[in-house]
């Protein structure tokens, strides 16, 4: 007689996420009220990584979680050493992930190793594919003191120094104060700053071409890659 017949897929660990379809019925619910569920990360036979979970209300949910399981076990080999982080409110053990609605918990484990600075709702595309849903149809302008307000806040909890700050957007190239913010950035005490752009706005506008090549050694372009 014949025993049980082998799965199809290897689990890889066992973890806890949340339905997206529960999510996506209330999406203004806050998330420490979204039922948590119980799942797994699945290996198919063809070498992908799926979530899967158990919701009461819409039964078996399998969302793809990485494209390859060998890739994914080699990158969770890869470690490093990280710095100590001061939280943003001391006793703030909320769960992950409502737990960064008041900023950084105790319980975070890495400190801020990119500090990223949306300073432009709007932009010069309108590519469907954008992770930021930005286009020309959109306004808003981060205030320049607003943007420098959070840099220095950063830059004291991480004792006096950021590796890297990021300026994207939308598209960051497009906000009338650019050139004020960099002179201002560039006094401050950060490694390497890096402006992810569409190129567009360089192409057009020669006195920000020319600056951004006369501080080329602080400052890095970085071309914008909108995913689907």
């Amino acid at each position: 007689m014949p025993g049980m017949p082998l799965r199809d897929d290897r689990v890889v660990r066992y973890v806890s996420a949340y339905c997206p379809h529960c999510h996506h019925e209330q999406p203004e619910r806050p998330l420490s009220e979204v039922r948590r569920l119980a799942g797994y990360l699945s290996a198919d036979a063809e070498g992908r990584v799926w979530l899967v979970r158990g919701c009461p209300d819409h039964g078996m949910v399998r969302t793809l979680y990485d494209e390859s399981a060998t890739i994914l076990s080699y990158l969770e080999e890869w470690t490093a050493p990280t710095k100590r982080h001061t939280p943003d409110l001391f006793g703030n053990f909320d769960a992950v992930p409502q737990v960064y609605l008041r900023g950084l918990g105790e319980l975070q484990t890495q400190h801020t190793c990119i500090l990223l600075e949306d300073i432009e709702l709007g932009c010069n595309l309108c590519c469907p594919n954008c992770f930021a849903s930005s286009s020309p149809d959109l306004r808003g302008v981060v205030p320049v003191a607003a943007v420098l307000a959070n840099i220095d806040a950063r830059i004291a909890r991480e004792n006096g120094r950021i590796d890297v700050l990021m300026i994207s957007g939308g598209e960051p190239t497009i906000h009338p104060q650019l050139i004020d913010l960099l002179d201002a950035i560039m006094e401050r005490p950060i490694v390497r700053i890096l402006i992810n752009t569409n190129g567009i706005e360089l192409a057009r506008n020669d006195r920000l071409l020319a600056y951004l090549q006369r501080h080329r050694k602080r400052i890095e372009v970085l071309p914008a890659i909108r995913r689907l």
